[in-house]
């Protein structure tokens, strides 16, 4: 009985072992100085959205999303709701089932109070932005682990607004590109299955010019990095795009760039391939106050599944913004 007793107590004990050597080892996380490592989902995952969501080390599924603005009435009904998160709730099973979701921050992140709720479009407040940095929250829970700070509204609290917004951003880890303040912040590498990938900001309002961003793209090319550029360009509702957009999204593949991708115009745009490559030139709202019109309440999403081995595969998704404050999927092709 007292040697039965030992030998079950020693099975034990090496099983505990075993499963804390496998914790361990499987938390571990790779550093690879300035190119980030975005955490993927274990193949176990799946959500009702998406149920045929495989996550593997061998595959990794990004979606890009239009401009995502969270003050005026979007931020009123949230704190109506006392959820920061109130705007995000009828998509965030959807976003959950990426594993990085990349979006236009439309405005600063601080905790200065708004000043553009209660006005109107003739006032200039009206389009001057901040979020609470409780938001901040909502993003990591939706899978927005990188943002695009490469537009109209990152400065409209100057440099002091912008840094604040960065130094929230980084208290969070959520990483950014397009600091139109540091050039060397303009673009941002990740780690892709089987390749690097980097996102290129163009601002067509500030930080880099077209030439500085069309080298920056041949650098990072000539390291064997792959390209995509994130644009904020264009005429706002507009449902075209003018022929500058076209020129410089050309410019830019003819650069070296595997895509393109546009906002700011805050209607959906067409899409087109250039040398086989895709130029989506506005992805329109993502979450927006803008319901003035069936197209400013719109935004499309654009998937880039990314197989090791193999080509980009791309899909679209497609949104819209209720009256409540809140995004709504809508479908996919």
């Amino acid at each position: 009985m007292k040697r039965g007793l030992i030998l079950a107590g020693i099975v034990v004990t090496a099983i505990l072992v075993f499963l804390s050597w496998k914790f361990f080892a499987n938390s571990k996380e790779a550093d690879s100085g300035n190119i980030i490592s975005i955490a993927k989902k274990t193949n176990t995952e799946s959500t009702s959205n998406n149920p045929e969501s495989i996550k593997t080390d061998e595959e990794m599924k990004i979606l890009f999303l239009g401009d995502l603005m969270l003050d005026r009435y979007i931020g009123q009904m949230a704190e109506k709701h006392q959820d920061p998160c109130y705007n995000f709730s009828l998509i965030k099973d959807f976003l959950k089932s990426y594993d990085l979701v990349i979006v236009n921050n439309e405005g600063t992140i601080t905790g200065k109070d708004s000043i553009s709720r209660d006005t109107t479009p003739e006032q200039r407040e009206h389009f001057r932005f901040t979020f609470s940095p409780e938001v901040l929250r909502c993003y990591l829970e939706n899978n927005i682990k990188m943002v695009s700070l490469g537009n109209n509204h990152i400065l409209d609290f100057g440099k002091e607004g912008l840094e604040e917004t960065i130094r929230n951003l980084d208290s969070h880890s959520i990483n950014y590109f397009g600091n139109p303040l540091d050039n060397e912040q303009n673009a941002r590498e990740i780690e892709v299955p089987g390749e690097k990938l980097a996102l290129v900001a163009y601002n067509q309002f500030f930080g880099l010019n077209i030439d500085e961003v069309i080298s920056q793209i041949r650098e990072l090319r000539s390291k064997g990095v792959e390209v995509i550029v994130f644009c904020h360009w264009g005429e706002e509702y507009k449902n075209n795009s003018n022929e500058k957009q076209k020129d410089l999204a050309r410019k830019f593949i003819d650069a070296g760039a595997g895509a393109v991708i546009g906002s700011h115009p805050h209607v959906i745009q067409e899409e087109e391939r250039y040398k086989g490559r895709p130029i989506f030139y506005s992805l329109g709202n993502f979450i927006f106050d803008q319901y003035f019109s069936k197209e400013s309440m719109k935004g499309m999403g654009v998937e880039l599944d990314i197989k090791k081995g193999s080509d980009w595969e791309w899909r679209r998704h497609y949104f819209m913004n209720n009256s409540s404050g809140q995004v709504m999927y809508m479908k996919a092709n």
